[in-house]
């Protein structure tokens, strides 16, 4: 039903008493821009907005995810040694997917801006467990103030520990791609990095 009809499922699902703060998490991919869920979202849902301001780092996380088969691991599990220069990166293949990203950013920033729409950096809040507590109290997701607290903590643990620097032998031809291009997660009309 997810896949054929999205917005009767929505109804349905935020039509039962059992769920008052339903959450979906839904990816740009998951429907194409043309779905009516998207409408019906931005009438009826708030929008939080996850997005990744170092997109050279999400392809590279990506790319060690679909190696290892792995998206996460959990704190109390050993670490993943991942071998320094052990990646090459094409720039073309790197440079398709940052612009990729970058479009479904903005798509989703005008498509949304009168909707009730909040956005996290992943960066902000995966860097420590109370910068993510901290986060979440500024932006209220669901109701949740007075209940997220600093000792919020994750079971997860990233997969990635090592520079991009360091990780990728062809470093210094893609070290352009490297960089924050979303600092400021309240400016949605902060200019796409031109290619």
């Amino acid at each position: 039903m997810a896949a054929e009809q999205p917005v009767e499922l929505w109804k349905r699902l935020k039509d039962t008493e059992k769920s008052p703060n339903l959450i979906a998490l839904v990816y740009y991919y998951h429907q194409p821009r043309e779905s009516e869920l998207w409408a019906e979202l931005a009438e009826t849902a708030e929008i939080y907005h996850l997005y990744r301001s170092n997109l050279f780092s999400a392809y590279l996380s990506r790319k060690i995810a679909m190696d290892l088969g792995r998206w996460q691991r959990h704190k109390n599990e050993a670490r993943i040694e991942i071998p320094e220069r052990s990646l090459d990166v094409s720039t073309k293949e790197a440079e398709k997917y940052i612009r990729e990203r970058e479009n479904e950013i903005q798509w989703c920033r005008e498509y949304f801006k009168d909707a009730d729409y909040h956005e996290f950096c992943f960066e902000d809040i995966t860097l420590s467990d109370g910068t993510c507590a901290r986060r979440l109290k500024e932006e209220d997701p669901i109701g949740v103030n007075g209940s997220v607290s600093q000792a919020i903590s994750s079971k997860y643990a990233p997969i990635k520990q090592i520079s991009n620097a360091d990780l990728v032998n062809n470093y210094s031809e893609v070290a352009h791609l490297d960089g924050v291009r979303y600092q400021i997660p309240g400016l949605k009309d902060m200019p796409i990095l031109q290619h």
